[in-house]
């Protein structure tokens, strides 16, 4: 069974309860984040850490790192949307950053 697409009321109210850097894209198909670091360290500790979130909930976000950032974005490819898979890996990876 496919996930469920979420709607834009939706995704509005779901965005308010992650991190405020987390913005949905034009086509309301995708959010993104962007991590600001101090150093290349920082943005592959963030990268891995976002690994562990995929592994964990078996879905794998668009990353890219290089020094002094991290971008993390997330999107239900299988439906071409946004889905609760979508945002409780946004929430997951808020919680697991908090100490980076």
């Amino acid at each position: 069974m496919a996930p469920k697409t979420l709607s834009p009321s939706d995704i509005e109210a779901l965005l308010a309860d992650l991190h405020p850097d987390w913005q949905c894209s034009d086509d309301g198909k995708k959010i993104n984040r962007k991590f600001p670091t101090k150093d290349f360290d920082q943005a592959l500790a963030i990268t891995n850490l976002c690994a562990t979130v995929a592994e964990q909930y078996n879905h794998h976000p668009d990353i890219c790192l290089g020094w002094g950032y991290c971008h993390v974005g997330f999107t239900t490819h299988s439906i071409s949307a946004l889905s609760m898979l979508d945002i409780n890996c946004a929430k997951a990876l808020d919680e697991i950053t908090k100490t980076v």
